[in-house]
């Protein structure tokens, strides 16, 4: 019977603490934070100058994994003539990493 309570005790601990860090990790800080590394990682990775965010970041579902987000900026070749373009950027939230497609 001593087994089986501290069985049952040991995982709802377990649970709580599990339950405890989904809550965290969904707190608006740390949404805030997400948004700021989208961002700065998709402003670096679309290579363009004086790249900004136009409107907001897309949220998708944890099933889906990815934030969307379209970045405004210049090319930065010489032979662009220092056009204006967007680019999509996907920002994958379980790798922290931003890919870029073009919108022309």
């Amino acid at each position: 019977m001593f087994k089986s309570v501290f069985k049952l005790g040991f995982l709802i601990v377990i649970g709580s603490n599990i339950t405890a860090l989904k809550l965290a990790a969904s707190s608006p800080q740390a949404w805030e934070q997400n948004n700021k590394e989208a961002i700065a990682k998709c402003r670096q990775a679309s290579g363009l100058k004086d790249a900004n965010p136009v409107g907001k970041i897309i949220l998708f579902g944890d099933d889906v994994g990815y934030d969307g987000l379209i970045i405004k900026g210049r090319y930065p070749q010489a032979h662009m003539k220092n056009k204006v373009t967007q680019v999509l950027c996907l920002f994958n939230r379980k790798t922290r990493k931003a890919y870029i497609g073009e919108m022309e």
